[in-house]
């Protein structure tokens, strides 16, 4: 009986949508005469040799519609009347035509994307001559393009393959870099390529100018390594600086950016009342005991955080701390026995950082030709500042860079590089870490406001005035690299090249720590937070030498432009050597 209704039920059901369906007929006739007819076209791909090609990508423009051509270069698609087709695939030049039965097209190599020049350990080479996995980074997107100022951070999503993680938004902070996933599960984990600037490693990526990037090629498998040796095992980033050209007019370029940094991400807290709800609950499903911080029983608290939200509306910001006076006014603090009641609910994000921290860079280059003389100069300065409301840290970088090249004989041109990077960094020496404390236990946990001494006279609370007056810390990194070197044409296939890099690294750190007053944790008059004995001074240096010597002779012929012969043979040289005091 039941299986007899459901199915008389289905059937007045189909016989009412019949009945509005044929109600409808008018509505729709006109919806088809507005509509275009798609109708189904085969055809077939072929190569320049008449060849199927398989896999090629055939589609038609401004829709979702599209086809895969099979072994035999054969597709078939359904389309609008009238309408194009597009055929691509990788290494051929994309093809439109009108949508029609029985096309066949015929796809085109594209001898640009083939006759690419890559960099490649000690030279150049045509990415059709390539055996390993190399690719070529879009400057105009990448450097250009973003409003960038660490060329590392700049690269992330540039090449398919190139890994950028940035695992902390300090400004100071150097991302982790690595090619095609984790590479070893030893050292740390750490699978970081090898990064060559002009032919000289290179340690970090965030003392070079973006805009003096003329290139960057990234040499992504094994075959690194045998240019290299084992330092390439994880891959290689190939990076060269800016040189005019023979007959280049002299000119100047100006690159100023201004620009603003938000935070992409900052927990918030809900209100005290939940928050302490939850602790006790979290609490009683293990051993059941009392929830405290401090000696601030979160049972005691919870009807003073209870009465403040009822008394005020939204977050507190930072303000003049009010102390207790009676039920009907809870203020913002209550000392129970001498025991201090921390229960207004801080708006942690709007005291401690900026809605925006601000960015600026100037960059000025000269470039151009004199007779056999090519030169590029040019110098940039970038500053940079930390969301952090009280205190902030800054960072500067200074950059100077000259490269000139001559040609001395019709065979023989020399030139020279000279580089100097300066990276003043500048933070709050606080004696706390800030960031662990603001999102470790509460919003009421710390109070961040004003408490009024008995005497009418303010002083900043514990955390704020430990920022507030935090001595600063000073890490001052310089890096000055000059570099010679010489090519030789000494036939027509066969080029003798030498160069010679001599490098400085330092770095200089200094910090000091005084003492800091305020209003301690538990207390209403002023204090020392931190004590006068515990004031010192840091001083520490460290220096790094480095020389690098290439010498190298290529022969590279080629034979009716089929067959490509190249042969390289040299020697390396490197020396480092550091101090640290």
């Amino acid at each position: 009986m039941k299986k007899l209704s459901v199915l008389l039920g289905a059937l007045f059901l189909c016989c009412i949508s019949t009945s509005n369906i044929l109600k409808a007929s008018p509505l729709i006739n006109q919806l088809m005469i507005g509509a275009k007819a798609t109708i189904m076209i085969k055809g077939i791909v072929v190569d320049e040799n008449g060849d199927p090609v398989i896999g090629a990508s055939v589609t038609e423009p401004g829709t979702t519609r599209g086809a895969v051509t099979d072994v035999n270069g054969n597709f078939s698609i359904n389309v609008v009347d009238g309408s194009k087709i597009r055929v691509s695939f990788l290494g051929y030049k994309t093809v439109t035509r009108n949508a029609k039965d029985g096309i066949k097209i015929q796809l085109q190599s594209d001898n640009a994307l083939l006759d690419e020049v890559v960099v490649v350990g000690y030279g150049q080479q045509k990415k059709v001559n390539l055996t390993g996995a190399v690719s070529n980074v879009d400057l105009a997107k990448t450097l250009t393009g973003r409003p960038e100022q660490d060329v590392a951070k700049a690269l992330q999503g540039a090449v398919p393959g190139l890994s950028i993680i940035n695992a902390s938004g300090d400004i100071d902070s150097n991302p982790t870099i690595s090619i095609r996933g984790l590479g070893t599960l030893s050292n740390g984990q750490k699978s970081s390529p090898l990064i060559v600037v002009d032919g000289v490693p290179v340690d970090d990526l965030s003392m070079i100018n973006g805009n003096d990037i003329a290139s960057i090629s990234v040499l992504k498998d094994a075959s690194s390594s045998s240019i290299y040796g084992s330092r390439a095992a994880f891959g290689v980033i190939l990076i060269t600086t800016k040189q005019a050209n023979k007959g280049d007019k002299i000119s100047i370029k100006y690159d100023g950016h201004l620009a603003w940094d938000n935070a992409t991400y900052l927990p918030d807290y809900p209100d005290v009342p939940t928050q302490l709800k939850s602790a006790m609950m979290a609490k009683a499903r293990t051993d059941g005991g009392s929830v405290e911080l401090f000696g601030m029983y979160f049972d005691k608290l919870l009807p003073y955080a209870e009465k403040w939200q009822q008394q005020n509306s939204g977050k507190k910001g930072y303000s003049l701390m009010r102390p207790y006076q009676s039920d009907s006014n809870v203020g913002d603090y209550y000392f129970l026995n001498g025991q201090p009641m921390y229960y207004a609910d801080y708006d942690i994000k709007k005291i401690w950082y900026d809605n925006a921290a601000p960015s600026l860079s100037h960059d000025l280059s000269i470039s151009g030709s004199s007779g056999k003389t090519v030169f590029y100069l040019s110098f940039g300065y970038d500053k940079k500042q930390d969301l952090m409301k009280f205190n902030p840290a800054q960072r500067e970088r200074y950059n100077a860079t000259l490269n000139l090249k001559t040609d001395v004989t019709d065979w023989l041109s020399v030139g020279a590089r000279v580089n100097f990077t300066r990276r003043h960094m500048g933070k709050a020496n606080s004696y706390n870490n800030i960031y662990q404390y603001l999102w470790r236990w509460g919003s009421f946990f710390i109070p961040s406001g004003i408490m009024q001494a008995s005497d009418g006279s303010q002083y900043d609370y514990r955390m704020i005035a430990m920022q507030k007056q935090a001595s600063r810390l000073y890490n001052v990194h310089d890096v000055f690299r000059m570099n010679a070197f010489a090519k030789a044409n000494i036939t027509k296939d066969i080029t003798l090249n030498a160069d010679y890099t001599y490098e400085i690294d330092n770095s200089n750190l200094s910090s000091s720590n005084h003492s800091v007053y305020g209003m301690n944790w538990s207390g209403v008059a002023p204090t020392y937070i931190v004590g006068t004995s515990t004031t010192n001074a840091t001083r520490d240096n460290t220096k790094a030498n480095r020389w690098t010597a290439n010498a190298y002779m290529n022969y590279n012929h080629s034979w009716k432009e089929a067959h490509n012969l190249n042969v390289m043979v040299g020697v390396n040289g490197e020396k480092y050597s550091s101090d640290y005091f």
